[in-house]
């Protein structure tokens, strides 16, 4: 019985059972030009009647529900895109009459596994069977005089193709990722090899070329593709044995040979070439010669077994990515010839533990280190300009690192990630450092630059780095105080201080920028003084232990959205008296905000208060002094309160839990000052009274060198050389 006509127009119909029938040549320049194109998904078999002549471009352009398809004696030629995305075709047969398949013919028909190309084709097109990856084998006739690039691209499931002799070029990339394809004959008629067209032929075990091709050869059963005239070898496989006669090994000559375990490379060779031995992930060792002076971008990138290498004297450049993903390489030598290391030259090999840069090289590269996550040490030589971004990214096994006098740049990102590294010294030489260039750097305890740094400074021993011009703090750690002439702290100053448990910001700074404090989880509470206008995103944001704000502006800073993102889900902000719907407004209502009676000038360095209630006329807060410090007195307007009578109206009085009430609060915005002194017996020096002094070192731990000279005013442990230790107060 007939099938019922679903739709249909002058020259096609199509029936309720997705059979689509032609009985007149179609041509288009568009698929949706076509008149069956809204029905496409529903096509489930094609019948080209006698006298159609050709299959025109994009006719069956992603009928993805087609089956099979008919194709008469008649029909000479196949367009562009004519079965493009049929991924449910799954065999066809071309007639004796065809002369061309066109660009793409049978992109995609990833269901299709053979297929018979008739006498009388003389070109396969360019992607004619791109990613046809259950094609298993296909036959190509004597006709054919070119197979044009990408033609074969990521056929996975070719196990053999015959190349007759009639061919003569082979284009780029013509059998890219043929994986299941084990061997390849080149005929004497190959004149031509396109780039690549071997790349990722990862189970090829046998190459061979006519012995009467002049163009190429396979000299000494070498199992490879050489250009006979240059030397070159372009195309190997896991059984290929370099012959001496070569000179250079093409980019990509072993692209992606996964079964290839060593390989010994001759005497002649100077070159290797880009991507030259890209993802061989079975190789173990190889032999560089003396001959090789350069090594190509992405040379022996993701040689994941390969866990050592010897770099000749001769290489005087490592290319982009050379060794990136060498995840088992443990350890390299790089002679003293080498003068630079491209971008991401060592990327992600995290098993390298140490490496040294040999003096002549003027410049590490872009993310030449990042991710070598076992790398302890590394020796930067005199030699060293610039460090370019991201170099040592997430290098998190790094303790220390010597930055030389040479260096002028310092890359963004340089060493974020750095998490074991503990101190920093930028030298004189340094004039530019880029964003988030130490962040994240967790365990940090000492910053230090050159005095004579010009650009850059960390004035007062602040353990900081500060852009000297514009009073930015830039780069922060756990020990940081910060200076009273810094006016912005930069975005990410403090990213991840996990460690850092309080910070005093002065009355200088107007800005905090973007997530400058995230995540530093061990930091409780924070005080941002009046002067402040502006806070970034996410500023605060991941201060998980965060509970309490103190923010003294009157006038609310601008807040960017995040600003305390991920802290604890009890923070408290405390706000001056009278201003809760100033806040509410400019800030959002989903914070707790508590009015404060009075505020609170202390040294941070000596003690932390902290306001833990505020209700009435009177507050409860919480006095911390530091180690080597006691509570000396609570003062308003010059009044000690702990000293104030029974019925005096503002009085504190000390709780049984520690705590302290103050009470009789009334009035805006008064001042109580905490003063803090020393509780153990100590010796008081002035800085110019040393002696024999080995070591000095803040109460927290942080090492701040062998003198007393220009330290703030303060507590200190000293270490004396004949071992003995004492605390000394400065003043």
């Amino acid at each position: 019985m007939q099938a019922k006509a679903a739709e249909s127009g002058d020259g096609w119909i199509l029936s309720d059972d997705g059979t689509l029938t032609i009985s007149t040549d179609f041509s288009s320049s568009l698929p949706n030009d076509y008149p069956w194109d809204s029905y496409r998904e529903s096509i489930k078999k094609v019948i080209i009647n006698e006298g159609v002549t050709s299959i025109g471009n994009h006719a069956f352009y992603g009928c993805s529900s087609l089956t099979s398809i008919n194709i008469p004696e008649g029909v000479t030629s196949i367009g562009i895109d004519a079965f493009f995305d049929c991924r449910s075709l799954t065999s066809i047969n071309i007639p004796e009459g065809v002369t061309a398949i066109g660009l793409n013919a049978f992109w995609g028909c990833s269901n299709l596994t053979s297929i018979n190309i008739p006498e009388g084709v003389t070109a396969i097109g360019g992607l004619a069977f791109y990613n046809c990856s259950s094609l298993s084998s296909i036959n190509i006739p004597e006709s054919v005089t070119s197979i044009d690039d990408w033609a074969f691209y990521g056929c996975s499931s070719l196990t053999s193709i015959n190349i007759p002799e009639g061919v003569t070029a082979i284009g780029g990339l013509a059998f890219y990722d043929c994986s299941s394809l084990t061997s390849i004959n080149i005929p004497e008629s190959v004149a031509s090899i396109g780039d690549e067209a071997f790349w990722g032929c990862s189970s090829l075990t046998s190459i061979k070329v006519d012995e009467d091709n002049t163009k190429y050869d396979s000299r000494d059963n070498c199992n490879a593709i050489i250009e006979t005239e240059s030397n070159t070898l372009i195309a190997g496989c896991q059984s290929t044995i370099i012959p001496e006669g070569v000179t250079s090994i093409e980019s990509g000559a072993f692209y992606g040979c996964s079964s290839l375990t060593s390989i010994n490379i001759p005497e002649n060779v100077t070159s290797i070439g880009d991507e030259a031995f890209f993802d061989c992930s079975s190789l173990t060792s190889i032999n560089i010669p003396e001959s090789v002076t350069s090594i190509g971008n992405h040379a022996f990138s993701g040689c994941s077994s390969l866990s050592s290498i010897n770099i000749p004297e001769g290489v005087t450049s490592i290319g982009d990515a050379a060794f990136s993903d060498c995840s088992s390489l443990t350890s390299i030598n790089i002679p003293e010839s080498v003068t630079s290391i491209g971008k991401y030259a060592f990327s992600n090999c995290s098993s390298l533990t140490s490496i040294k840069i040999p003096e002549g090289v003027t410049s590490i590269g872009e993310a030449a280190f990042s991710g070598c996550s076992s790398l302890t040490s590394i020796n930067i030589p005199e030699s060293v300009t610039s460090i370019g971004d991201y170099a040592f990214y997430g290098c998190s096994s790094l303790t220390s690192i010597n930055i030389p006098e040479s260096v002028t740049a310092i890359g963004g990102s340089a060493f974020y990630g750095c998490s074991s590294l503990s101190s920093i010294y930028i030298p004189e030489s340094v004039i530019s450092i880029g964003d988030w260039a130490f962040e994240d750097c967790s365990r940090l305890t000492s910053i230090k630059v050159d005095e004579d740094n010009t650009k850059y400074d960390s004035r007062d021993n602040c353990n900081a780095i500060i852009e000297t011009e514009s009073n930015t703090l830039i780069v922060g750690c756990q020990n940081t105080i910060i200076p009273e002439s810094v006016t912005s702290i930069e975005s990410g100053a403090f990213w991840s201080c996990s460690s850092l448990s309080s910070i005093n910001i002065p009355e200088s700074v107007t800005s905090i920028g973007i997530q400058a404090f995230w995540s530093c989880s061990s930091l409780s509470s924070i005080i941002i003084p009046e002067s402040v206008t502006s806070i970034g995103y996410r500023a605060f944001g991941g201060c998980s232990g965060l509970m309490s704000v103190y923010s003294y502006a009157t006038t609310p800073a601008k807040l960017r959205s995040g600003a305390f993102s991920n802290t604890n889900e009890n923070l408290i902000i405390y706000i001056p008296k009278g201003t809760t719907e100033a806040y509410k407004t400019a800030w959002g209502e989903k914070f707790n905000f508590v009015e404060m009676l009075a505020s609170f000038d202390y040294d941070s360095n000596y003690g932390e208060v902290k306001i833990l209630s505020s209700e009435a006329d009177a507050m409860i807060i919480s006095i911390e002094p530091a180690d080597g410090y006691e509570l000396q007195s609570i003062t308003l307007d010059g009044v000690d309160l702990l000293q104030a009578a029974n019925d005096a109206t503002i009085k504190a009085v000390k709780n049984d839990d520690g705590t302290y009430t103050i009470s009789g609060l009334s009035g805006d915005n008064l001042a109580v000052i905490v003063n803090f002194s020393v509780s153990t017996p100590v010796n008081t020096i002035s800085s110019n009274q040393e002696a024999e002094i080995a070591a000095v070192y803040s109460l927290t731990g942080a090492y701040l060198g062998k003198s007393l000279e220009n330290l703030q005013n303060g507590l200190y442990v000293v270490v004396y050389s004949n071992g003995e230790t004492d605390k000394v107060l400065v003043k």
